[in-house]
């Protein structure tokens, strides 16, 4: 017979690994944010749920900016501004 046993730590240990405090982590718990249980006196913290949060909060990487389409002038267009060129009116 296997038993499965999920692990756990300590809330300052948790604290530690998501840099912050026990209390926050303490708090965390009493929300549902972390899954947690009591070992005698101590509260603990499920180390799954601390993964299943960070991964939950993830932040994603940004997309790159999408390629700016290139206008592209009708032979009309090109012609008009040749034209003014010649008489100076457009650089």
């Amino acid at each position: 017979m296997t038993v499965d046993v999920r692990r756990s730590v300590s809330l300052e240990t948790a604290a530690e690994w998501l840099d912050t405090t026990a209390e926050t982590i303490a708090r965390m718990v009493a929300r549902g944010e972390l899954a947690g249980h009591y070992l005698r006196r101590q509260r603990r913290v499920y180390v799954d749920s601390i993964v299943a949060y960070q991964d939950g909060h993830a932040i994603a990487p940004k997309a790159p900016p999408a390629p700016v389409a290139v206008k592209r002038r009708h032979a009309a267009e090109t012609a008009a501004a040749a034209a003014l060129k010649q008489f100076g009116i457009r650089p």
